[in-house]
């Protein structure tokens, strides 16, 4: 039995899921599975989930931080919050000469427990996922030291072909990137990156030494999630309930353009449900004060098995676009693998989510033009009404997405061992 190890850094993350969705394919197909990710708070630093052996390294300060808060309230709380803020923008700018390397200590840690783990147990292959770059540096070391251990980078992000802070231009970003690359990825076994960022490597990697190590997969979202009962006490079974789960990080995915479309939607008991954390709290409280027909509901963080309850038991799935032609909103898979409608808004042309949602039969994409505002809200009314209640079989579609599906990234893997 071959023995993986995966290294995450936030588990709670989309791409936390991702690799939770592989690994749960790594159990089904014999391979021993070990987990290294971060110790969320009051959590374990070492706990069996699913077959699947997880431990823990310390987070950085101000990921603590700010997840002590999340848990807090009051003076103390607020005060923390904005310490953490401070701490972390004077970290980013201690780091301008090593971006996107910000904590070597968190590095070191999770390279330290890695080695720690290889000498208690050895495994066969070290799988890096990026975000973030921690996790393949600690790859890279343990591949450094122990040339036997198989070295797989697995970009569900694209590094040099990603988005960096507002202060680094699109070309700095690009720059640097390449940088940690060329000396991160010269000795990786193989190279796991997505769809979306396909062009950029075409563009800026393909005279590189390791180019020819690079496989093309996506977002391995995608398995049936429709065939299992489900409740929730989070939507109003007495409406007709659109959900959006995942953050709004309002710089790259504004959700403006949809909450003004839905405000105005003329459909009786009507009710927006938000799940996930936002950085335009004002924007979404005002929508919700100024939508007098539809309700608008924001619920925080929580668990992905409640998170597919909600997905299960909601009408119609929504999307917001990224403005990052090269970053695909990975929650459209798991909306795809409940089989509901989907509506999907795009604020750019090339929209990552397009492509991909024109194969899925009850799906319907938005552009945000401002000028059809009024056309596009009768788009969506008209979609609402004629969708609801009705699902999809994954097994129509799911050949044409096979690049798609945990399935596909495993058995990509079993090739470095034949």
């Amino acid at each position: 039995m071959k023995r993986v190890l995966v290294l995450v850094g936030e588990s709670l993350s989309a791409n936390g899921i991702c690799a939770n969705a592989v690994m749960n394919e790594l159990k089904i197909k014999g391979y021993e599975v070990i987990c290294l990710t971060n110790q969320e708070f009051n959590q374990k630093n070492r706990e069996n989930k699913k077959g699947v052996k997880i431990e823990k390294v310390k987070p950085r300060l101000t990921y603590r931080m700010n997840f002590w808060c999340k848990n807090h309230g009051g003076f103390l709380s607020r005060l923390i919050k904005k310490v953490s803020f401070i701490l972390n923008k004077a970290k980013l700018v201690i780091s301008i000469p090593t971006w996107p390397l910000i904590s070597p200590f968190y590095t070191y840690r999770f390279y330290k427990s890695a080695k720690k783990l290889y000498k208690n147990h050895k495994y066969d292959c070290i799988i890096s996922i990026y975000t973030q770059i921690d996790t393949v540096i600690a790859g890279y070391f343990i591949k450094k030291k122990y040339p036997e251990v198989k070295f797989i980078p697995y970009f569900l992000d694209s590094l040099s072909g990603g988005y960096g802070p507002k202060m680094f231009s699109k070309q700095w970003v690009i720059k640097r990137g390449l940088t940690w690359e060329r000396k991160l990825l010269k000795i990786a076994d193989k190279i796991i990156i997505m769809k979306s960022s396909e062009r950029h490597h075409q563009i800026y990697s393909n005279g590189e030494s390791y180019y020819s190590r690079i496989k093309v997969l996506d977002i391995p979202l995608l398995t049936s999630l429709s065939d299992k009962d489900t409740t929730t006490d989070l939507l109003d079974n007495k409406k007709t309930n659109i959900v959006y789960v995942g953050s709004i990080p309002c710089h790259i995915r504004n959700p403006k353009y949809s909450l003004e479309v839905f405000k105005k939607l003329n459909i009786e008991n009507c009710r927006l449900t938000i799940i996930g954390t936002n950085t335009c709290p004002d924007l979404i409280k005002k929508a919700q004060e100024d939508s007098k027909k539809n309700e608008i509901v924001l619920i925080d963080q929580i668990s992905h098995e409640e998170v597919i309850s909600a997905l299960r038991s909601a009408d119609v799935l929504l999307n917001i676009g990224n403005n990052i032609a090269s970053m695909v909103p990975s929650k459209i898979f798991e909306y795809m693998s409940v089989g509901k409608p989907i509506l999907s808004f795009y604020p750019i042309e090339n929209d990552p989510s397009i492509k991909y949602l024109e194969h899925y039969p009850l799906s319907l994409s938005v552009k945000e033009d401002w000028n059809e505002l009024k056309d596009n809200v009768l788009k969506v009314e008209n979609f609402i009404k004629g969708s609801c209640g009705k699902t999809v079989n994954l097994e129509e579609f799911e050949e044409k997405m096979y690049k798609n599906t945990p399935k596909a990234f495993v058995e990509e893997l079993e090739k470095i061992f034949i």
